[in-house]
């Protein structure tokens, strides 16, 4: 079937898999998204309560499933995922047989049968993520963030709220939720997974015989963010450290095969210890508590986050674009260049240390129509010149600062 992906050596003492169904985005979809994730995760026919459901994993060698959702580009991805001890390591003899057949009941045989949903469990499920929500407040980098992200993602998936929304979360009904499920389920998942050479036959067997294969997996198209005249934005909150968020943004289109380029502009930039920003604006200047930055390819773009003390904001606002103009300048020391490749090496020799990082580097790769071999992947990296780093760092663009900062001190004007 050309959508089970399965590796097997016997590199690990567990077997990884993961099915993942996708869906377009919009905010109402993740809502349901993030409720129906909640309750699936709570039991299914077969364990009734959430009780048993620890008690019927634990008893399968502490067995680990969970269901993830995460919006990525134009997609929202509805993942279930299982992890358990080979059987080479396990004398029960039908131990692997019973950890498939648990699989394939939280996902086929769930608490939603001809669309009857528990009263109680949802109303818990809409408290707890209510909280969640609420919750976001006191954690003032994350609602600095999710405020930034709002603004700065404005009409695309990346201003929609990932700890859902209060309003849409107590509109849902329960048929809402299991309409939605039978949506996600006609579309048929992507199937990954790492498995022990000895466990291959019976996984795969399993797999075939319970799932309808689908295309091969889709390339999630990139959203382009609108590139602007520079935007600034501050708000006085009770906060004991300011929290700094910028936005950057790249005149040229977006293209895949660029995405290497762009990796390394972030690493050189703010990513590692070894940065422009961290060396400089921190440990030089000594005008943040922290500071760093990251790529994401679905929008392409850059963002820094900086914790500062507010007086310090246009002296690290100053040093920032000094340091963004000489990029766009070409201004690179190959010195720092040649660190910075080697650290964005080092990274991506260290997705082999685990299943879930293999298989989402796969899943990653196939959604964008790369290569996803490592070592190929790391030939590419060292072939990566100094003037492929000034190609797209001459594009670069400071579009958005957002500023989330203290009260004035009384008699401060």
């Amino acid at each position: 079937m050309e959508n089970i992906n399965l590796i097997s050596d016997n590199k690990f003492k567990t077997n990884f898999l993961k099915l993942r169904y996708m869906i377009k985005s919009n905010e109402l979809n993740y809502n349901k998204a993030i409720l129906l994730k909640d309750y699936l995760s709570y039991a299914n026919n077969k364990t009734k309560t959430n009780k048993k459901t620890i008690e019927v994993l634990d008893a399968l060698y502490d067995t680990s499933f969970n269901i993830s959702v995460y919006l990525k580009g134009d997609q929202i991805c509805f993942d279930f995922n299982i992890m358990f001890i080979s059987s080479l390591f396990i004398k029960e003899e039908q131990y692997l047989n019973k950890v498939l057949r648990l699989f394939i009941t939280f996902i086929k045989d769930p608490l939603l049968k001809d669309g009857t949903i528990s009263n109680d469990i949802i109303k818990k499920n809409k408290f707890d993520i209510i909280n969640d929500i609420k919750a976001v407040y006191d954690d003032k980098n994350q609602y600095a963030y999710q405020e930034f992200s709002q603004l700065f993602g404005q009409d695309t998936s990346m201003a929609i709220n990932e700890n859902g929304n209060e309003i849409i979360i107590k509109q849902l009904s329960n048929e809402d939720l299991y309409d939605f499920y039978q949506i996600i389920l006609n579309n048929h998942p992507y199937i990954y997974g790492y498995v022990n050479k000895d466990d291959q036959e019976v996984i795969e067997t399993f797999l075939n015989n319970n799932f309808t294969a689908n295309n091969l997996y889709p390339i999630i198209n990139n959203i382009a963010l609108k590139v602007h005249e520079y935007q600034e934005f501050q708000v006085i909150d009770k906060i004991k450290q300011a929290k700094l968020f910028i936005g950057l943004t790249f005149s040229k289109p977006y293209h895949n095969q660029d995405f290497f380029k762009y990796q390394l502009l972030n690493i050189l930039l703010g990513q590692s210890s070894n940065s422009y920003l961290f060396k400089i604006v921190r440990e030089q200047e000594n005008l943040c508590y922290s500071i760093r930055s990251h790529y994401d390819h679905y929008y392409n773009t850059i963002i820094i986050n900086a914790g500062i003390d507010s007086d310090n904001y246009q002296k690290s606002m100053h040093l920032i674009n000094e340091i963004i103009d000489k990029l766009k300048k070409g201004t690179i020391d190959n010195e720092d260049f040649l660190i910075a490749k080697k650290v964005m090496i080092d990274i991506t020799k260290k997705i082999n240390d685990q299943q879930s990082s293999i298989i989402n580097y796969l899943i990653n790769r196939k959604s964008m129509g790369l290569n996803n071999d490592l070592v190929k992947e790391i030939a590419l990296i060292n072939e990566l010149s100094l003037n492929d780093l000034k190609e797209v760092a001459m594009n670069i663009k400071v579009s958005m600062s957002y500023l989330l900062k203290e009260e004035p001190s009384k008699g401060v004007v």
